[in-house]
């Protein structure tokens, strides 16, 4: 199964190659199609929830190239926090404004917030995950994938012994559905939403 193919066809099989990826715990394919989606519209959101869900050192959905990944290289973070500091400073500026415009405060009042400067950022790069990304599509879980997903069975089918394993299901109903798809899902990742 050629899985580049699968992300560019879309579709029933795509949907279901990715929630096959969530079911067994194969958190780099997912990976992969997500930042393809992101290259095509980049946010700071984006990156951050990229990065958080699938990069950092104690992610339950970390990916598997551990080299190009903290603590071992520290490329990505450095990448990650000028926009995550950019995010928590607009989240901050409206909070202000919007609790300031709720009290109703004095008229003078609302023109300092009005003219608040935060500091600007450029957007993110589109290829910031180009390394982690060349480093998924060589390793071995997407090589395993390729030559052992079979698109003619459910996702479920594909499992050894045709269900989840009490991580992986613990990892369904604990973690992925109620904290990791809502957070890809809010920071622009819509197709994730119902996927598991």
């Amino acid at each position: 199964m050629d899985i580049n193919q699968v992300f560019l066809r879309g579709g029933k099989q795509l949907v279901e190659l990715l929630e096959f990826s969530v079911i067994s715990l194969q958190p780099d394919p997912l990976f992969a199609f997500l930042v393809g989606e992101y290259q095509l519209r980049p946010t700071a959101e984006g990156a951050v929830a990229l990065y958080d869900v699938f990069c950092a050192p104690d992610t339950p959905a970390r990916i598997s190239p551990a080299d190009v990944l903290p603590p071992r290289n520290l490329r990505i973070q450095q990448d990650i926090e000028p926009l995550r500091i950019h995010l928590l400073q607009h989240e901050r500026a409206r909070s202000a404004m919007q609790g300031r415009q709720e009290t109703e405060e004095s008229q003078q009042d609302q023109l300092a917030t009005e003219d608040m400067e935060i500091p600007s950022i450029s957007m993110p790069g589109k290829y910031i995950f180009d390394t982690i990304l060349v480093r998924v599509w060589q390793g071995q879980p997407l090589r395993n994938l390729a030559h052992r997903y079979d698109p003619g069975l459910s996702p479920q089918e594909n499992l050894p012994d045709g269900r989840m394993t009490a991580s992986q299901k613990h990892f369904v109903d604990k973690i992925w559905e109620p904290q990791l798809r809502p957070y890809l899902a809010s920071a622009g990742f819509r197709r994730i939403a119902n996927i598991a």
